[in-house]
């Protein structure tokens, strides 16, 4: 377990694209703003591992948000294909990238709020990381938000043309 943060932390980032955008039809204006409204909400830098994920039919959004993000794009179909999919990118992460002397990762994003993720960001806080869950408020499960260290609420912090883009 760790006990001391680096003063710069790195990011591991997964975020489902459709849950944070509150819709499952995510236009290319609001991927184009949400990734630089995510990086500054969460000081994200070009160092952080972060995965963006969502349907093949958001597949142009997905990639333009991860794109904004210095991110990997990545889409599944089927009921909770996004979820799976940054489930195995979060769990495939290796204890090395965790732990690097160089630039270990200190934070973890959960940009859903599905309850999907819960044992995974409990995992991540067992070994001493701050888990941020990062989600609509009518969207967060109670078990997710209760496994992070911090959960943020998009509600009221995305502005109005943002809104109206999704």
């Amino acid at each position: 377990m760790r006990n001391q943060q680096t003063p710069n932390p790195r990011h591991l980032v997964a975020i489902d694209l459709e849950n944070l955008a509150g819709t499952p039809c995510v236009s290319l204006d609001w991927a184009k703003e949400f990734g630089p409204f995510l990086a500054g909400l969460l000081h994200l830098s070009a160092q952080d591992l972060v995965y963006v994920a969502g349907s093949p039919s958001n597949g142009m959004a997905v990639c333009t948000a991860a794109s904004e993000l210095h991110g990997q794009a990545r889409t599944k179909r089927g009921k909770n294909g996004a979820d799976l999919v940054l489930l195995d990118a979060l769990e495939s992460i290796p204890e090395s990238a965790l732990s690097s002397p160089d630039a270990p990762i200190d934070v973890v994003v959960i940009g859903s709020g599905d309850g999907i993720f819960t044992q995974v960001a409990r995992r991540f806080r067992d070994k001493g990381l701050t888990v941020v869950g990062v989600s609509r408020r009518r969207s967060m499960h109670r078990a997710l938000a209760a496994a992070c260290s911090r959960v943020i609420y998009l509600d009221g912090q995305i502005g109005h043309d943002m809104a109206l883009a999704a």
